[in-house]
């Protein structure tokens, strides 16, 4: 052996895992062989006639095709020859120009590597090297035995969710973190081929079994992938269910039922879920008239014929038409499934498919109006037309709010009533008398009771006319009056009641009048107006007459 052969080293990069991973070729320094005959050494010369010198490798890490596959070359000017194809993977030998600085070994998949030659090779010599490749990238597999993938990061960055395999560096130290929904966990690695490739993070992620206890035979799933199948009334177990959020969901195999259930597992949350599942039928739903509204248990599920799924046992039934409705209950189980009600028929639809029955639901409503009230007093030849004062004004002017109620009693035809309240108010003119002004107030409060029929032609769903007409009833609840001096705040005189008082008028508290009026409504809203003429004497003195007369104006919001 040469000693003063100084070492020579090789690295070739290339790929020895799946689809060409990276790898490096180690070479050892070539050794000159004086133990070997000269004869084994053919005298091959290069093309400038030199006598070459051969190198023997010792091969370790490649395959045979691999070898087969090899491709050496050198300087411009020297030359290298295959001494013979090897017949396994673990040596060749191949001559080379003594000429020659380097050697480059390029395998398929691999990157190529030169070979610095630091001294002069000798011709008719024997070299001895060795040829080893090591894994630059391996594959490892990272789990989490959890049915809700966890987070993976190689240093900090992000690959992907467990189970998955990726690639790291051979002999280069690497962090791996894995994250669950409420823990994480940090470890180094260093891969050699001593080591495992394979890592399970479930334990340190936090996870905990969970025990269903299900009434039927159901299929089960965790986070939308199937688990397994329950058999009913026997403890499932969903085991290793990380940490944090999941959906339950469980599916009756013998009939037709799901629950969902959300859970949050954590180190103290509940270790078993109870989990009911009901029978359910197809049950069918009719009635006498086609078109029926059919609601269960407060929910609106069609229009008669209808099909549908419901729970055994007692459910609440709504079935309504034409304005009408019945409730009560059915009972659901393995004998009942079809349901017929009788419903009443709906009446004659007199106006572009108008109905009674329309209006039917608008019986009742809130009522705000005007009102104009004055008193008409006769004697003999003469007329006077008053709100109170007897100053020229014509009217009192008051409010009328109350409730209006219309039932039905047949075809277009109604009843009109309802209870109201009125308020009247007016002030006089200011009076001057040797030198004192004077001016009062009146109040007066009443109620009215109309009792009329109304008559409403209809000129689509949703907008109708209206007449009525009959007698109106009022009474007087309490009226008053004040006298003021100009310019003063509190009255001098009051009178406290002006029903029966001769110095008021001597009026009656009662009254009844002849009423007619009309209108149109839209939608739930009516406008309208009434004119009363009064057919009692509310006088109690003698020798005159006094009638009420009265004018209202208002709307109306119908229920």
């Amino acid at each position: 052996m040469d000693k003063n052969m100084k070492k020579l080293f090789l690295l070739i990069c290339g790929i020895v895992i799946a689809n060409c991973a990276s790898a490096q070729i180690m070479l050892s320094q070539p050794v000159a062989s004086e133990e070997l005959s000269e004869a084994v050494i053919d005298k091959v010369r290069d093309d400038n006639k030199q006598l070459c010198a051969l190198i023997s490798v010792n091969v370790t890490g490649l395959t045979l095709e691999q070898v087969l596959a090899m491709k050496l070359d050198t300087d411009n000017g020297s030359n290298i020859y295959i001494k013979n194809q090897p017949n396994d993977a673990t040596n060749f030998r191949f001559y080379i120009s003594p000429t020659a600085t380097f050697v480059e070994v390029g395998v398929k998949g691999y990157e190529k590597t030169r070979l610095q030659l630091n001294r002069e090779l000798k011709g008719g010599k024997l070299y001895a090297m060795k040829l080893h490749a090591r894994p630059l990238e391996v594959e490892i597999n990272i789990t989490s035995s959890v049915y809700k993938a966890a987070e993976v990061y190689i240093d900090n960055n992000f690959i992907g969710n467990t189970p998955l395999t990726t690639t790291v560096k051979y002999g280069v130290p690497f962090d791996i973190r894995v994250s669950g929904d409420i823990s994480e966990t940090k470890k180094q690695v260093i891969i050699t081929e001593e080591s495992e490739k394979a890592f399970d993070f479930t334990n340190i992620i936090g996870s905990k079994d969970l025990v269903l206890n299900i009434s039927h035979n159901a299929e089960v799933k965790v986070d939308e992938a199937i688990i397994g199948t329950a058999k009913g009334g026997e403890p499932f177990v969903v085991k290793n269910l990380v940490y944090g959020k999941h959906l339950i969901v469980v599916r009756a195999l013998d009939f037709n039922d799901t629950q969902e259930r959300p859970i949050n597992v954590a180190e103290k949350s509940v270790n078993s879920l109870d989990i009911q599942l009901k029978h359910t039928k197809t049950v069918t739903i009719d009635a006498n008239i086609s078109g029926a509204q059919v609601a269960i248990d407060g929910k609106y599920l069609g229009d008669t014929k209808l099909t549908a799924q419901l729970t055994y046992g007692r459910h609440e039934m709504t079935m309504s038409n034409a304005g009408k409705s019945k409730t009560g209950t059915i009972l659901v189980n393995e004998r009942n499934s079809y349901f017929k009600w009788k419903l009443p028929k709906p009446s004659t639809r007199y106006h572009r498919g108008y109905t009674t029955q329309d209006i039917d639901l608008r019986p009742i409503g809130l009522e705000l109006g005007y009102a104009q009230k004055q008193w008409v007093y006769k004697t003999e030849g003469e007329k006077l037309k008053t709100g109170f004062w007897g100053q020229g004004e014509k009217y009192l002017h008051g409010l009328q709010v109350g409730i209006r109620i219309e039932p039905h009693i047949g075809w277009w035809f109604y009843v009109h009533t309802g209870l109201y309240y009125e308020f009247y108010y007016s002030k006089s003119d200011e009076e001057y008398s040797d030198g004192y002004g004077v001016f009062g107030k009146f109040m007066e409060h009443s109620l009215y009771v109309p009792a009329h029929i109304e008559f409403k032609m209809p000129v689509s769903d949703n907008f109708y006319f209206f007449l009525n007409g009959g007698i109106g009833f009022d009474c007087g609840l309490a009226a008053a009056a004040d006298l003021y001096d100009v310019g003063g705040d509190e009255p001098y005189y009051t009178e406290e009641d002006i029903y029966g008082n001769s110095e008021m008028g001597d009026l009656k508290r009662f009254n009844i009048s002849g009423e007619f009026g009309g209108g149109f409504c839209v939608k739930r809203w009516k406008f309208g107006c009434t004119v009363s003429r009064g057919l009692l004497d509310m006088s109690l003195g003698e020798g005159y007459k006094v009638q009420q007369n009265k004018l209202t104006a208002y709307f109306s919001y119908m229920f």
